[in-house]
């Protein structure tokens, strides 16, 4: 076994399956101690250590395993711009000019019979 200088440094190198099985020690140790002891502290410290480097290796794990962009699929746009002919094109501006030439007209009419 290699030695460490501290627990932290022993946590760093173990694997998930090893900070799972080191967990479940530290509990059974921690849990078959006497409440208000400082070795009972130490080994709680100990224990929080260890749920918190199997934190970081877990979120390491499934951040490799996440594609960086994610694939939605793909949108085909379609533009469809009608096909007027002169005639139409015609008719229809000849008419928006009569309806704003009644406008106008309406208007002098309104204008002459107040007054």
């Amino acid at each position: 076994m290699t030695e460490h200088f501290d627990y932290f440094d022993k946590l760093q190198g173990l694997k998930e399956q090893e900070l799972r099985d080191e967990i479940t020690m530290l509990n059974t140790k921690f849990y078959a101690l006497v409440k208000d002891t400082p070795i009972r502290q130490q080994i709680g410290n100990m224990l929080d250590m260890a749920k918190d480097q199997l934190t970081v290796v877990v979120a390491q794990r499934t951040m490799k395993e996440e594609p960086d962009v994610l694939e939605i699929g793909e949108i085909e746009e379609k533009v469809e711009t009608p096909d007027y002919s002169k005639q139409e094109l015609i008719t229809y501006f000849q008419t928006i000019d009569n309806q704003s030439l009644m406008n106008k007209k309406c208007l002098w009419l309104k204008f002459l019979t107040s007054s």
